[in-house]
């Protein structure tokens, strides 16, 4: 047996290793984890901040659904960030018949939303702020009580579920099974391991923590990373909380091309850069042990020694992945047949590599969020 061989079942061992770390252990701990809404959320105020630039049917249409949640003190703040479209007008209509609704404009010019964001956090009347995007919405209107609920002394960060509306096209499926790995791994690592991100289109953290880290002082040269960047330098295992009912997920639609959602992820990588060794590993390390895992397993299906235990492992490792993304999908009834997950699960290795080419010799606009 060549030495090349030997090499390649180790990385094969190994890679097998890493992904059932990921599906045997982290991520059934977020599947697996029993949701409870208790009766006592509506005892503290809260505030709800969402940046919006040039968002108007977005407002007319996810605006009446935050301002309709069941919860008994709450306020709205809206901040237009240098719009240039009518959405002055359209919230000053929403706020006749909403005393809770806030409006605040800015034309600082400025790299990302973080100023917008700074700007409603600074005006929050409460100490519980609750962010979503303008072009998201909630799937319930218990959406806020369950949020709030994870809130208590020790947990002051609750990472919410930002997912996309189903439509009946590959690429919006491709799009959400992106959406709920990211999601099962942000979610399991915080759960079990160490919080290394949210998602701005839903998250919650009190104000107090917000001032007490400067705000979002140490990144504001990106665009994003008002939600990961943010979350690395605050939360622990101890002050986090995670929330995964399916009434508590925001909703937004999908992009409507692939080339819009290449150059969306590629935005959303320009945070990685100020990652640590931790959250690079653990944000990575599931894409890259599946890249090796199916490369390896490619070369010893050639060898008949390393056949038989080559082809379990093939066999097992695609009837686990379909079980755990297909009952999570069912959890936050957010459904992906698992044909699509195993189709999508070879295609994700080539789309992140055309990613992370575009990231390396294409520079985004600064002014992107």
């Amino acid at each position: 047996m060549s030495i090349f061989l030997i090499i390649i079942f180790i990385v094969f061992c190994i890679s097998t290793s890493v992904q059932l770390f990921y599906y045997l252990y982290l991520f059934p701990s977020v599947i697996f984890k029993k949701e409870n809404l208790s009766a006592s959320t509506n005892d503290e105020p809260v505030s709800i901040i969402i940046a919006a630039k040039n968002e108007t049917e977005n407002l007319e249409k996810n605006l009446p659904k935050i301002l309709n949640q069941n919860f008994n003190e709450f306020e709205v703040i809206v901040v237009l960030d240098q719009c240039t479209d009518n959405s002055l007008e359209i919230l000053e209509k929403f706020q006749a018949e909403n005393k809770n609704l806030k409006i605040l404009k800015t034309q600082t010019p400025n790299i990302g939303k973080k100023h917008a964001l700074s700007l409603g956090i600074e005006n929050a009347k409460h100490e519980k702020l609750v962010f979503i995007d303008a072009d998201c919405y909630p799937a319930h209107n218990n959406w806020l009580r369950h949020i709030c609920s994870k809130f208590s002394t020790n947990k002051k960060i609750v990472l919410g579920l930002g997912m996309f509306e189903p439509e009946n096209n590959l690429l919006n499926s491709f799009i959400r099974y992106d959406a709920q790995l990211i999601a099962l791994t942000y979610m399991s690592s915080a759960k079990k391991l160490k919080p290394y991100m949210g998602v701005g289109r839903n998250l919650a953290y009190s104000k107090k923590l917000w001032i007490e880290n400067s705000g979002f002082e140490s990144h504001l040269d990106i665009a994003s990373g008002d939600d990961d960047l943010f979350i690395i330098e605050v939360a622990t295992k101890k002050n986090t909380a995670i929330c995964t009912h399916h009434e508590s997920i925001s909703l937004s639609k999908t992009k409507e091309t692939y080339k819009a959602f290449v150059k969306q992820k590629t935005r959303h990588l320009s945070t990685s850069k100020k990652y640590n060794l931790y959250e690079k590993t653990i944000s990575g390390s599931e894409l890259i042990s599946r890249f090796l895992f199916l490369t390896s397993s490619i070369i010893l299906l050639s060898n008949n020694a390393f056949l038989l235990i080559t082809s379990v492992f093939l066999i097992l490792r695609i009837l686990i992945i379909s079980v755990i993304l297909k009952k999570f999908s069912l959890k936050i009834k957010n459904k992906l047949p698992v044909f699509y997950i195993i189709i999508f699960d070879n295609f994700a290795l080539i789309f992140y590599l055309q990613v992370l080419i575009k990231k390396t010799f294409f520079k985004a606009k600064k002014n992107q969020w």
